[in-house]
């Protein structure tokens, strides 16, 4: 078997700071509609 030839792949992130605050709030968000799921999987 041959190794898989994989790129060289560089991402370029430009985050802002109002990008940063829409992560932040949208990870909060993520986390809240979670929690409901994992207290009734307690159960």
């Amino acid at each position: 078997m041959s190794m898989p030839d994989v790129p060289n792949l560089t991402p370029v992130f430009r985050l802002t700071t109002e990008g940063a605050q829409h992560l932040l709030l949208v990870s909060v968000a993520m986390k809240e509609l979670a929690m409901p799921s994992i207290s009734r999987a307690d159960r």
